[in-house]
């Protein structure tokens, strides 16, 4: 059991608290990772599917996705990458065969914005394993 104390906030934490933060990590952690990781895949295949490349002097940033999967600090974070250096300020042209209208962000649209709608389906995914633990 300890005690910790913040400002004139004070928790005390017993066995029964750690046991049960054990099981969570022991039983669901697992199990999310590999949700996280599918997930990720996907999103890094659809978003490949979606990049668009040009047809002159292309640099390859099609082939620069890079699917991370990091725990810290008590977190599992899970993102999709491309590492071109370039790729935040890559634009779509007027001209370029796409359903994304010109002058839009191809970064936001096709990693950031559905980034967020899987956040969303992991963050749930996560709270119904949470759930099951209390059978």
């Amino acid at each position: 059991m300890g005690t910790h104390k913040t400002g004139s906030a004070t928790i005390k934490v017993d066995e029964s608290l750690d046991m049960m933060v054990e099981k969570a990590i022991r039983n669901t952690l697992p199990t999310f990772r590999a949700e996280i990781e599918k997930e990720m895949k996907a999103l890094e295949a659809e978003a490949k599917n979606q990049w668009l490349v040009r047809e002159k002097n292309s640099r390859g940033s099609k082939n620069k996705f890079k699917v991370e999967i990091v725990s810290s600090q008590g977190k599992i974070i899970g993102r999709v990458i491309n590492t071109a250096e370039y790729a935040w300020a890559i634009k779509v042209g007027k001209k370029s065969n796409s359903r994304l209208s010109a002058g839009v962000r191809l970064a936001d649209s096709v990693l950031w914005k559905p980034m967020k709608k899987t956040s969303d389906k992991l963050t749930k995914a996560l709270i119904d394993d949470l759930m099951k633990l209390q059978d």
